[in-house]
């Protein structure tokens, strides 16, 4: 479910909503249930929010005439491919918004006729694969929590270390959460009131007996924290010529910059929110630690 210009939105595995032909999606806008254009043809398991823009993914191929495979989205009036979605028989499980752009996971190789083993993003224009921290079977789920993508898997991941069944992305590369979950797989996470919750068929999380729900507090130091929210800080202008302010924090702060493959670039000290960057025209994700957490942003020089 997700709430979307003012109407609640809800996808699953069902044709009618209060009495209203419904095909797997449907919205209500406080008083009655009502379609949301033709729907599709199968399951609608996810959805999300994205450049003022509805998002579905799912089991689905079409959307009446229009083939999207696995994912579409909704402007308010009409469905639309995202590029040629995913390979034939691919299905989205999970959608999430993380560092301003759209993540996607599921069981597809491909998205958008871009190599991806499982895991997408989406930045509006183009897809681009990001490594899975689970070689077989999927990812389950995504969900963006204290500057972190937060994944949960159905087996232990093969890629970096061994978060056992769930895993966290910084942008740049995979990390555990402490001993992780060892024992069985989570099946849904949720972030309320400043903690992410997971449920699943699991007994143990971070070595503490549990019956099959858990919370994780992002660690913090000292008796007065200070987290930010990735949300406030902006880099501007971005585009740039590497020459740029980061906003919304205080300074100073170590930095670290990646390109778009993941090679460490630049790992310094910034004693002011005004950056300069000797770096060619692409794409780059710059690493802030602020002392009780880290934030990824992505940048473009020009």
């Amino acid at each position: 479910m997700v709430v979307y210009n003012g109407d609640l939105y809800v996808g699953g595995y069902f044709k009618c909503a209060g009495g209203i032909p419904a095909k797997y999606i449907a919205k209500w806008n406080g008083f009655s249930w009502d379609s949301v254009g033709v729907g599709f043809n199968g399951r609608v398991q996810a959805l999300a929010v994205y450049n003022g823009e509805l998002y579905a993914g799912g089991t689905f191929t079409n959307c009446g005439n229009l083939n999207v495979n696995g994912i579409a989205k909704w402007n308010g009036t009409a469905w639309d491919s995202v590029r040629s979605g995913t390979n034939q028989y691919g299905e989205v499980f999970s959608l999430c918004v993380f560092n301003g752009e759209l993540y996607a996971c599921g069981l597809f190789g491909t998205m958008g006729g871009v190599n991806a083993n499982q895991l997408a993003k989406w930045d509006g224009s183009v897809w681009t694969g990001i490594p899975n921290p689970s070689s077989n079977p999927a990812t389950n789920e995504i969900v963006s929590y204290n500057g972190m993508l937060y994944a949960s898997l159905d087996m232990s991941p093969t890629l970096g270390p061994s978060g056992k069944f769930i895993e966290r992305w910084d942008g740049i590369s995979w990390s555990s959460l402490g001993s992780g979950i060892p024992d069985y797989k989570v099946e849904r996470m949720l972030v309320h009131n400043g903690s992410l919750y997971v449920a699943g068929d699991f007994h143990i999380a971070g070595g503490i007996s549990v019956n099959h729900i858990a919370r994780w507090d992002a660690p913090v130091t000292g008796i007065a924290t200070n987290i930010i929210d990735e949300d406030q800080i902006s880099i501007f202008p971005n585009p740039s010529n590497g020459e740029f302010i980061v906003s919304g924090m205080s300074f100073p702060n170590q930095i670290t910059v990646y390109n778009s493959i993941g090679e460490k670039l630049i790992d310094r000290k910034q004693e002011t929110e005004n950056c300069k960057l000797d770096l060619p025209p692409g794409i780059y994700f710059l690493k802030i630690d602020y002392g009780e957490g880290e934030i990824t942003k992505k940048m473009i020089i020009e």
